[in-house]
């Protein structure tokens, strides 16, 4: 049986893993470069050469940021129409 971990846990492992210092005002984050988001579109193909790369948010703090924001732009366009 596997246990589950908590959010801080997860993000401290991820702190330990990707970046240089928990500060973010070095490296910052080693997956996205501090950007927040992660772009693959033509640079992940399958073994058939078949293109699945794509855009996603990053799990660092900016990322989490732009997708909130994201988030909230899409709800205000909801509530909108």
């Amino acid at each position: 049986m596997k246990r589950k971990i908590t959010k801080t846990q997860f993000f401290d492992l991820w702190w330990d893993e990707f970046c240089a210092d928990k500060s973010m005002t070095g490296v910052g984050c080693m997956l996205c470069g501090s950007n927040g988001s992660i772009d693959t579109r033509g640079k992940v193909f399958t073994a058939a050469g078949v293109e699945c790369g794509g855009l996603a948010f990053c799990i660092c703090p900016n990322g989490r940021a732009l997708k909130r924001a994201h988030e909230i732009a899409i709800a205000r366009q909801e509530v909108g129409q």
